[in-house]
């Protein structure tokens, strides 16, 4: 049972550390895309602007 326990544990801080350097990543991407003035955002926003 402790041998579940402890590899329970070690698995839920892996995948807690995997999804806090998944939302790093994503964090630094978004701003890089801003940053650069993503040009097919900025296309889809206009299209979704003139759809409404």
């Amino acid at each position: 049972m402790q041998t579940w326990r402890a590899r329970r544990k070690a698995a839920f801080e892996r995948t807690q550390n995997f999804a806090a350097t998944a939302n790093a990543l994503n964090s630094i991407k978004t701003q890089e895309s801003i940053g650069k003035g993503n040009v097919v955002s900025r296309v889809a926003m206009q299209r979704l602007s003139k759809k409404a």
